[in-house]
């Protein structure tokens, strides 16, 4: 598990995520709903890559990802929050 330092420093290199009560979180803005489909599809690779299930809601034009750890941050959190933070849609 990553200490409190360690967790400042990697929250610091990531695109205004929030770090919530056991998730990582992100908050993304979408001009219309095929754009929030197109960046599930490319979100889709990254997933796969990392072998994680971000939780995912969607309300209007608004997506939200939570990425939920159970045992504390490791580090492949964060690894997998700058990934997401590399797709363009």
């Amino acid at each position: 598990m990553l200490n409190l330092g360690r967790i400042e420093q990697r929250m610091s290199k990531l695109d205004n995520w929030a770090l919530e009560s056991n998730a990582l979180e992100k908050t993304f803005d979408f001009p219309d709903f095929r754009k929030i489909v197109e960046f599930i599809n490319q979100l889709l690779g990254v997933c796969e890559k990392f072998n994680a299930h971000p939780d995912i809601l969607i309300s209007g034009n608004m997506l939200r990802l939570s990425i939920i750890y159970r045992e504390g941050l490791e580090g492949k959190e964060f690894d997998f929050a700058e990934e997401i933070d590399k797709i363009k849609v």
